[in-house]
């Protein structure tokens, strides 16, 4: 028996697709990382260079904005050596499981 799709879903092509809060953190940077890659190498400089030629000066700042501020966080995330960490929530979980042990994490665990 066919599953029937979410009442939010257009069609039943989109029940056996994945959420698209589903992607997994790994492909998520990789994405990052390639959209940066490309914006720095390709979109920035085609923007510098027309607001160049054309004299425009907002077209010159935006580009020079993407440039910065994509090409920053393109080194700070190539240079990231937290990768293995983990973020958000599990961070507090092992920060709070390295500072008091984890007999008093299963504590907290029986009592919630």
């Amino acid at each position: 028996m066919p599953r029937a799709p979410h009442p939010k879903q257009t069609h039943a092509i989109s029940a056996r697709v994945a959420p698209a809060g589903r992607m997994s953190r790994a492909l998520r940077g990789e994405l990052q990382t390639a959209g940066r890659v490309v914006a720095v190498t390709l979109a920035a400089p085609a923007l510098i260079y027309k607001g160049i030629k054309l004299d425009d000066g907002l077209v010159l700042a935006i580009g020079l904005a993407v440039l910065l501020w994509d090409g920053l966080k393109l080194a700070l995330q190539l240079t990231d050596k937290d990768k293995d960490k983990p973020a958000g929530a599990a961070a507090a979980v092992v920060a709070y499981r390295e500072q008091r042990g984890a007999a008093a994490c299963e504590a907290a665990a029986t009592l919630a």
